[in-house]
């Protein structure tokens, strides 16, 4: 008996063109679910550190400075002679990568040289990061006025 007779016929047949349709719509919806899901996280992440800062745990517990004042801009002040030294450290830093890269494999004991020199200029550079964290001055926008009075 022939099995195409036995088919009814408003039965959809599947071709390549409905799989190709269906497969895209399948991932046209996770991508959107994911969006949907990162947002989410986003907000959520936004609304408890924005309640973290807004409520105390002291009376009144609400912030009441932080809900009332403007918005101020933070002014960074980094010393500029550490500032230079980092520069040239990282340039510095820039040339021995690109050398060690250039060399051969036949080039070891060069190459073992290179990134001792890369691991003290790393333990310069974190030592002068931190200096500058110390010596750096901030002010607030308030404070920013009153120095350039």
């Amino acid at each position: 008996m022939d099995t195409s007779a036995n088919k009814h016929i408003f039965l959809k047949r599947s071709s390549h063109r409905r799989i190709l349709e269906s497969a895209t719509s399948v991932v046209l919806k996770v991508v959107t679910y994911l969006i949907i899901l990162f947002a989410g996280y986003i907000f959520a992440d936004i609304a408890i550190k924005g309640s973290q800062t807004i409520f105390t745990t002291k009376a009144p517990f609400i912030n009441i400075a932080f809900l009332t004042q403007k918005p101020q801009t933070l002014h960074v002040y980094e010393p500029r002679d550490t500032y230079e030294a980092m520069q040239t450290l990282n340039s510095e830093r820039i040339k021995l990568r690109r050398t060690s890269n250039d060399l051969g494999s036949s080039q070891q004991e060069t190459k073992r040289q290179i990134q001792e020199r890369l691991d003290e200029i790393n333990d310069q550079y974190k030592a002068l990061d931190k200096q500058r964290k110390e010596t750096r001055r901030m002010y607030s926008d308030q404070d920013h006025r009153l120095l350039e009075s």
